[in-house]
């Protein structure tokens, strides 16, 4: 699975995002608006941060642990 969180370098809600996706033990990488402009033309992104999952934007917001959860099927037994 590919899990990326795609940011301006100052967003600090992408820090949270991040933190939130080392809890739930979910591999992910961040990369930069700044750096990566063609990711923006190609999803269309006006805002920060966006975790695109496997090539889909799944959020274009900080998620919700349990959004998150849910979404990578995440729930305690």
């Amino acid at each position: 699975m590919n899990v990326m969180i795609f940011a301006t370098k100052n967003c600090s809600q992408s820090k949270k995002l991040s933190s939130e996706l080392d809890n739930l033990d979910v591999r992910h990488h961040v990369v930069y608006c700044d750096d990566e402009p063609e990711i923006v033309e190609k999803y269309g992104i006006w805002h920060s941060p966006n975790l695109i999952v496997n090539g889909e934007v799944a959020f274009s917001r900080l998620p919700r642990e349990g959004e998150l959860k849910k979404l990578f099927n995440l729930y305690e037994i």
